[in-house]
């Protein structure tokens, strides 16, 4: 029916040229999408398994593993890199208020042990709170092994060295466990002005003993972590729900985690987050 006559342009050449400058590509352009394709980089290692989990946690909704976290340190979070010294740390969010204080002492150095910062110390809240309101007790057995307690923060007990995560989470746990943390606030109540401080150190006693030198060697007595009376009070009051898997996608990426979380305490009423109290049972709003 066509045989060998010439195919007629259906788009001159000049209109093409001005779809071309508008940043337009007209359906068939096939060689306009390929040239475009050469221009955008591909996916590092990295980036394919975030997709990769979003797209598992995206198609498995029922197999959710919850985890929680305070709605307080939700709304104003942990610093992101280390402070360094100084006296004391705060970050403000509207008219709440986080202040961090150093009270632990390094008897190597003979100077205050740092501030917590980064992604660590969040995911050892996570699991600090997740087990709070999974057992009801503010007493937590952390396992016998040090390899055991870093598979379930989410990290990987295989490696070695000194920035190995069964080093840099020791640290990271002994900098939180040895912070104070309060949370300070204000508002206006018919024409008062009201200020509000509460104190919400993580823990109250703890013994740790684990080796980051040896993850896998069984201790003599179980390591565990008592906390803190206010800040359990608080976590099992109304916890915000999110999901493992999420967190450990975004573990590299601190600020990741918080936009995270975040977006889970947005997206959950706080009505629902006061029933959450067992962390068995279903999230009545999946992250």
């Amino acid at each position: 029916m066509y045989g060998d006559a010439p195919v007629r342009e259906v788009y001159p050449a000049s209109e093409r040229e001005r779809g071309r400058e508008a940043g337009l590509i007209r359906v068939g352009q096939l060689d306009l999408l390929a040239n475009l394709a050469k221009d955008v980089a591909p996916l590092t290692r990295a980036q394919e398994k975030l997709v990769e989990a979003g797209v598992e946690i995206s198609q498995t909704p029922d197999a959710v593993e919850l985890a929680y976290l305070a709605r307080e340190l939700v709304q104003c979070t942990l610093p992101h890199s280390d402070p360094g010294d100084v006296p004391l740390w705060t970050r403000t969010n509207g008219n709440v208020t986080l202040i961090i204080a150093r009270l632990g002492f390094d008897e190597r150095t003979l100077k205050p042990i740092g501030y917590p910062y980064g992604s660590l110390p969040r995911l050892l809240l996570f699991w600090l709170n997740t087990e709070a309101v999974r057992t009801g007790n503010r007493r937590l057995e952390m396992g016998d092994t040090f390899s055991d307690f870093i598979r379930g923060v989410g990290l990987d007990p295989s490696r070695g060295g000194p920035r190995s995560d069964a080093r840099r989470l020791r640290e990271q746990l002994i900098r939180l466990f040895s912070a104070a943390i309060g949370f300070q606030g204000h508002t206006e109540i018919n024409d008062e002005h009201v200020q509000r401080l509460r104190k919400m150190d993580v823990v109250s006693d703890s013994e740790l003993w684990w080796s980051p030198k040896q993850p896998n060697q069984v201790s003599l007595w179980g390591s565990w972590v008592e906390l803190g009376e206010r800040f359990f009070e608080y976590i099992t009051k109304a916890p915000v729900p999110s999901d493992m898997r999420a967190l450990r996608a975004l573990k590299r990426s601190p600020l990741a985690l918080d936009l995270y979380c975040w977006a889970t305490h947005k997206a959950c009423p706080d009505s629902l987050n006061r029933g959450m109290l067992s962390a068995n049972s279903r999230a009545p709003c999946p992250p």
